[in-house]
């Protein structure tokens, strides 16, 4: 997808999967910036679905014919088969990206976004590909095989409980955490303001 799966798309698959729980119930007690209704909080229906769970994600894609990107998709969709550092080129451009350096500065935040950003407020920050926030915003929920996730992380394999998010997020200061090859573990249960997703699909025959 070009974006990350907003509040009002997240919303309309909440009204067509009545059993599904809202952004944040999973949590216990509930999260206490999640939804309070199956509809996306005031001015957020822009902005990046978040505290749901990895299991969540898959299942909102499943429902639109789709599934999570593989770790490996991820990385190519945001440094194109160059391997750029960053889906602008290889030099940090703060503009670039919805990340802590560009709200908290020491001076007013430009961009005026507290968290989260409305999906593509950061065009100059397009990937290659199109693809829009693969840097900040929130990181991404994403798959991989084992034997991607052993190359990743070679000194110290994931176990099989844990799950990958992909770009880092609005709280991030470090720009190596807000790169393309940026990947963390975390439980699949996670839920944060930090974490969202986007959706991939396998190209049909002539596509």
């Amino acid at each position: 997808d070009t974006h990350e799966a907003r509040g009002t798309d997240h919303a309309a698959f909440l009204a067509a999967q009545p059993a599904m729980p809202r952004p944040g119930e999973r949590a216990q007690p509930a999260h206490p910036f999640g939804w309070m209704k199956r509809t996306p909080p005031e001015g957020l229906a822009d902005h990046p679905v978040t505290t749901i769970t990895r299991d969540d994600a898959r299942a909102y894609c499943a429902w639109r014919g789709a599934r999570l990107p593989s770790v490996r998709e991820w990385r190519m969709a945001a440094g194109g088969p160059e391997g750029l550092l960053f889906p602008w080129g290889d030099s940090w451009a703060p503009e670039a990206s919805n990340s802590f350096e560009q709200r908290w500065a020491d001076v007013a935040a430009p961009d005026g976004f507290e968290r989260s950003a409305p999906v593509g407020s950061f065009p100059s920050g397009v990937s290659g590909s199109g693809a829009l926030d693969m840097s900040g915003n929130v990181e991404e929920w994403v798959e991989a095989s084992s034997a991607a996730s052993e190359a990743l992380f070679s000194a110290d394999p994931p176990g099989s409980s844990e799950a990958l998010l992909a770009g880092g997020s609005w709280f991030e200061r470090d720009s190596e955490r807000l790169s393309s090859r940026s990947v963390r573990r975390v439980e699949p249960n996670f839920l944060g303001l930090t974490a969202g997703f986007r959706c991939a699909r396998d190209l049909a025959p002539g596509e």
